[in-house]
Formats: C-alpha cells, structure tokens, sequence
C-alpha cells in the first residue's frame, strides 16, 4: 500500500467512485466522489475539514475488473496491497457469519487538521490502523477514566 497507494494511482482506480465523508445535518451520509474529493483534499482550508471514511471500499469497482486482473487494479484491489499484521490476525467477528457481520474494514483519507471526535470503537472492538502518509495523533485514555472528562456537557450545548 505504501508504495501503491499514491494519490494519482487512486485517482485511476476509484475516481468515479463515491465514498462517504461526512452526515449532512439529519444524520444522512454525505457521499462524494473520489475525484471530486481529492481535489477538496489537496486545495481545502478549513479548520476541520471533511474526511472520507468508508466501510465498503473493497466493493467499489469489483464488477468491473475481471477476477484475475483484481490484484493488479481496480476496485478491490485494495485489499491485496496490504497484509494483516500477525499480531491482530484473530479474527473472532468472523464467528457471527456474512449477514451479521458489522462493517470491520475502513478507507480513511484526509487533508491535514482532518479527524474523528473522541469515540470508542464500535462494539468495543479494538482496531489496527496502517497510516500510509502523514502523521496521526492519538489521545488514549485508561479504561478507569470518567465519561465525564471524556465527553464533557457544555451548558446549552
């Protein structure tokens, strides 16, 4: 992926694409086009710019590129440029079967000063991230640490 993952090599494979990045302002996903936020991505100034995050990236472009060609281009391909590392390779959401099984992999992809509010992760899992340009800050906490200082209410807010 590091070596695969450029942005023009991504423009190529999934630019016609939608991919989520955001929720307009009833909670409805908000879904672009990978070529049109690309170029959001590289020419934006916001404070806190939008981010893609997309759980079913590995299915963008699967009808379309022939199953030998798969590991070469397009679409789920992605999945083949990288490996689990052996240490998160238990996999025990696999155990719930196809129908029941949450979303478990993310494309994520933002500009500089992108990022997710404080969350835990869904069902209490615990994810591995593979972090391909840039720098990511991370703010962990102890289990033991009130809710309260976590996500604090602010008054009329």
């Amino acid at each position: 992926a590091f070596e695969r993952w450029t942005f023009r090599s991504l423009l190529t494979m999934l630019g016609k694409f939608k991919f989520r990045c955001g929720e307009d302002d009833d909670g409805y996903p908000l879904k672009v086009k990978f070529k049109y936020f690309l170029h959001y991505l590289l020419s934006n100034t916001d404070d806190a710019p939008l981010y893609m995050f997309d759980g079913s990236f590995h299915n963008r472009g699967k009808e379309e590129v022939p199953s030998d060609e798969r590991h070469r281009r397009g679409g789920c391909s992605l999945l083949h440029d990288y490996s689990i590392p052996k240490y998160f390779a238990a996999d025990l959401l696999k155990h719930s079967g196809a129908r029941n099984r949450p979303p478990y992999r993310w494309f994520v992809l933002g500009p500089a000063r992108s990022g997710t509010n404080m969350h835990q992760d869904p069902l209490g899992t615990a994810a591995w991230n593979a972090l391909v340009r840039g720098h990511k800050r991370w703010v962990l906490f102890p289990p033991e640490t009130p809710k309260e200082l976590i996500k604090p209410k602010f008054p009329g807010g």
